[in-house]
């Protein structure tokens, strides 16, 4: 028998495996511990030897939901989070600067990927600006402080990048990388609750 075999229920790819006879599990309760949707429990976490084995087909998943996130909005999503670590980094470097021009482009890269989703594409950061608001910010789906936080870091970010004299300081920086840390929490919140909606319909 081999050691896994490939199942496609009900719209899921589960994988099965030798497992013991006692107990078997959905696979969605089982997602808490694997690393992949609807897989079963890996054969190492369980003590074989005590049992007889055989293999366990996924059982219904509730839920399991594909993703419905398009590739590149969470690659733009992935380098938000990369452009967070580097305003730490410029913060912890005392280069304040261009620790505000980092900062700004968290909140730009969440802004392209929720138009993204939308499949709206601009290259001139006040369209993409206005889209946002008009698309998240008017429709009621993102507050408007979100909207609020992405101008006024893009100004602050102006500064910092073409004026040899730049005001702001330390604290003023981190505030705006706090901000742009809970615009991506919103933004990250929103789309996987679109893609549970989009799952169930």
């Amino acid at each position: 028998m081999p050691s896994g075999y490939t199942l496609q229920k009900r719209g899921c790819n589960a994988s099965a495996h030798l497992l013991p006879a006692y107990p078997v599990f959905p696979c969605s309760l089982l997602t808490l511990f694997s690393p992949a949707p609807c897989s079963l429990f890996p054969v190492s976490l369980f003590p074989v030897f005590l049992f007889p084995c055989f293999p366990v087909p996924c059982l219904p998943c509730l839920p399991c939901f594909p993703s419905h996130m398009k590739d590149s909005s969470q690659q733009l999503l992935d380098k938000a989070a990369r452009a967070i670590e580097a305003t730490e980094a410029l913060l912890e470097n005392g280069i304040i600067e261009f620790a505000i021009g980092r900062a700004y482009y968290v909140m730009l890269y969440i802004t392209k990927a929720l138009l993204n989703e939308n499949d709206v594409h601009f290259i001139r950061f006040d369209e993409i600006h206005n889209s946002f608001e008009k698309a998240y910010v008017d429709t009621g789906i993102f507050e408007v402080k979100y909207h609020y936080w992405l101008v006024d870091a893009f100004r602050q970010r102006i500064i910092g990048d073409y004026y040899t004299e730049v005001t702001a300081t330390e604290g003023e920086v981190q505030k705006i990388l706090e901000q742009s840390q809970e615009f991506l929490k919103a933004a990250q919140r929103y789309l996987e609750n679109k893609e549970q909606d989009t799952g169930e319909g």
